[in-house]
């Protein structure tokens, strides 16, 4: 297979499901550096369900209060201010 041209091998390997890749990969030097090169054109692993686990302990919720602060501005930030 190594004398086909390279669209005619990813033509080959997109038949292939992300297992047989995957073997191939480990088989072979050549094909895990061309299954790479081409890995977003060819088979990916399918999940079916994703879980975020959330443990609560390590987070804290406050509420923030809004505050008046007395910036200088100076008259270059002022000019932009007021551009926007």
């Amino acid at each position: 297979m190594y004398f086909l041209p390279p669209e005619v091998q990813l033509d080959i390997f997109k038949y292939l499901d992300f297992n047989q890749l995957i073997s191939i990969q480990q088989a072979n030097g050549y094909y895990k550096n061309f299954i790479y090169e081409f890995e977003n054109q060819l088979a990916r692993k399918e999940f079916d369900v994703i879980r975020l686990l959330y443990d609560n302990k390590d987070h804290y919720t406050f509420k923030l209060e809004p505050k008046f602060y007395e910036f200088q501005l100076s008259e270059q930030l002022e000019k932009s201010g007021k551009l926007v």
